[in-house]
């Protein structure tokens, strides 16, 4: 018999060791280069360094029971909706997909596992008197008006602050929105939020 050392090398080429964190680094920066915002980039990060450290193994030989088996493990351990764990599986998908476009692996381990059933919960609208109270506890003419003007577009903060003065037109009552992933979108105001 004999003992070795555990090592966690993915490849050799031309003299230097490929790690699973090189490899990562080189998604990454392949990400960034496609256009994906830091957000997105920090989240696909923090999902795969989840993974290969759950398995401390070569992430050429991650399998897909390997994914199945975390996935499940995940869900039961951290209780998470099924819209969590689909963003989870849709992370590892575009990964796998992309080691094997580049030759780090033959055939991705995430081909073989379906959608997530996503949790469908219908919102229900807020009632006038829940709207006067937060209008109540509204400190600022600023923020009572902002709280209006989210509440008639349909706007989340992140789109709130992003908009300019010169993308709302108060003729039509409308407003250019720039929402996730580079999305634009016009939504209208009604009078109150006008004023």
């Amino acid at each position: 018999y004999r003992i070795e050392q555990a090592t966690y090398e993915v490849a050799e080429s031309d003299g230097y060791i490929l790690t699973n964190e090189k490899i990562m680094n080189e998604y990454f920066g392949t990400l960034m280069l496609e256009g994906k915002s830091k957000k997105t980039i920090e989240r696909y990060r923090l999902v795969m360094k989840m993974l290969l450290e759950h398995f401390g193994k070569s992430i050429k030989k991650i399998t897909t029971s390997d994914l199945r088996y975390y996935l499940a493990w995940y869900k039961e351990t951290r209780k998470v909706s099924g819209t969590t764990l689909d963003g989870m599986r849709r992370v590892f998908t575009a990964c796998f997909n992309w080691l094997e476009k580049e030759d780090y692996i033959y055939k991705s381990p995430a081909r073989r596992i379906s959608r997530i059933k996503k949790d469908t919960k219908k919102e229900r609208e807020l009632y006038e008197s829940e709207i006067e109270m937060l209008a109540q506890c509204c400190r600022s003419l600023r923020d009572r008006a902002l709280l209006e003007f989210m509440y008639a577009t349909a706007a989340r903060v992140s789109e709130v602050a992003k908009v300019n003065i010169d993308e709302v037109d108060y003729e039509q009552k409308s407003v250019l929105l720039h929402g996730k992933g580079d999305k634009d979108r016009i939504s209208y105001f009604t009078d109150k939020a006008e004023m």
